[in-house]
């Protein structure tokens, strides 16, 4: 997950635990540049993340975080063949056409708007664990 507000991240946090279920070990960067070391997409390795050898499961991608922000980072995530076929989600405050329209132009799965009402951001989380557990194209690892 890369995500810099922490209150944004024990929301999402607690939508991925509690409503979708998620078991999953959930690493989160804080900036574009802390994510492409994790991702291990700057030629280097993040200290302490190169020892994760699985590909995540699924990206959840804030657009608005500091340094490289989440569009540039996108386009980062999807011109890896290493993550080709993971589910990247754009989850962010930003309802501009524009952005929408710049995420999916980019490879993003899908695009949720955190919204303001908990229960719907939490039934996105509910739809969120029913598309990863029916997309067969997915490759198997442990890590979100």
């Amino acid at each position: 997950m890369i995500e810099d507000s922490d209150d944004d991240f024990e929301v999402t946090e607690l939508a991925l635990r509690k409503v979708a279920k998620f078991s999953n070990p959930i690493h989160r960067c804080v900036t574009g540049k802390e994510a492409l070391g994790y991702l291990q997409l700057d030629g280097g390795t993040l200290d302490g993340a190169s020892n994760h050898s699985e590909t995540p499961i699924l990206i959840l991608l804030d657009l608005n975080i500091p340094g490289l922000d989440g569009r540039k980072l996108l386009q980062r995530i999807r011109g890896s063949s290493v993550y080709t076929n993971t589910p990247v989600v754009v989850l962010t405050t930003s309802d501009n056409e524009k952005d929408i329209a710049y995420c999916y132009d980019n490879g993003a799965t899908t695009y949720i708007i955190k919204p303001v009402d908990l229960d719907l951001f939490f039934n996105a989380f509910h739809r969120l664990r029913s598309y990863v557990e029916t997309n067969e194209s997915q490759p198997k690892s442990n890590h979100i």
